[in-house]
């Protein structure tokens, strides 16, 4: 066994001299049968097509649309106390 043959010391991606050049996987110890177009489908079928987002978030248990309605039911709670207040003109 020549240098050139000798298996790399870190584990990685690396052409297999047993499989004609081709890429394969060195863990260390041996080379394993792992191509890496195999790990990219593998990897395709476990992640998500695209990324997923929370949609209706809440805040303290209260909906989205429900902070609208506390807002507006604020604003119109001060309106009415600024229309009858003794300081208004």
């Amino acid at each position: 066994m020549t240098d050139h043959d000798a298996p790399p010391a870190d584990p990685g991606w690396y052409p297999a001299p047993h499989a004609n050049g081709e890429s394969r996987y060195w863990d260390g110890t041996q080379w394993t049968d792992r191509k890496p177009d195999e790990v990219a489908a593998d990897a395709a079928a476990v992640a998500p097509s695209s990324p997923t987002t929370r949609t209706g978030r809440r805040m303290w248990g209260v909906p989205p649309w429900g902070w609208v309605l506390i807002g507006i039911g604020v604003l119109i709670a001060l309106s009415v106390v600024v229309v009858i207040s003794p300081w208004s003109p």
